[in-house]
C-alpha cells in the first residue's frame, strides 16, 4: 500500500500538470524602466508591430522578426510581495476572438497588487481578442499536508 503511494505520488510530481512552467507560446516581458502602470493593461492588448510593443515593454524572447509572422497579446496577471504569491500562465488556448488562460496562483493578500507581464503569441490575423483566465491555487505546502 506505501508503494501504491509513493508511486503515485511520484508520477504527480513528474507530471507535466503539475509543471509550473510558462506554457509555450507565453514569453515573461518587462515593463520597460520609467514606463508607468498603465490602466488599459488591465484589459488583454493586442501588439501588431514590434515599435509600439517596444515602448512599453522589454523582452529577451520577441524581437522585431517576431512580429513579421505572430502578434502578441499582452496578458497582465496580478500578484502581491506580502506572502509567498506567484502567478503562472502554464496553458493557453484561443478559441475564436477569446483567450483563454489557466493559470497557477499561490494565494491572496490585502497588500498592493503587483504586475506580472506575460507576451502571448498568436496570429497576424487576430488584432483583438478576449480573455477569460481560469486560476488554480495551489498550495505550497500540500506535500507535507499528504504526509
Amino acid at each position: 500500500m506505501i508503494v501504491v503511494i509513493a508511486s503515485m505520488i511520484v508520477n504527480l510530481l513528474n507530471s507535466k500538470s503539475y509543471s509550473y512552467q510558462i506554457a509555450d507560446g507565453i514569453f515573461k516581458i518587462e515593463l520597460k524602466s520609467g514606463v508607468q502602470y498603465n490602466i488599459d493593461f488591465e484589459h488583454l492588448r493586442v501588439f501588431d508591430n514590434y515599435t509600439n510593443f517596444s515602448l512599453y515593454f522589454n523582452s529577451e524572447n520577441i524581437n522585431e522578426y517576431h512580429f513579421n509572422v505572430n502578434n502578441y497579446a499582452i496578458l497582465v496577471l496580478t500578484y502581491d510581495a506580502c506572502s509567498y504569491t506567484n502567478v503562472v500562465p502554464i496553458k493557453y488556448t484561443i478559441d475564436g476572438k477569446i483567450l483563454n488562460v489557466t493559470a497557477y496562483q499561490d494565494g491572496y493578500s490585502t497588500c498592493e497588487p503587483l504586475y506580472a507581464y506575460y507576451a502571448v503569441k498568436d496570429d497576424k490575423d487576430l488584432i483583438e481578442l478576449d480573455l477569460d483566465v481560469r486560476w488554480i491555487a495551489r498550495d505550497k505546502n500540500w506535500f507535507n499536508k499528504m504526509i
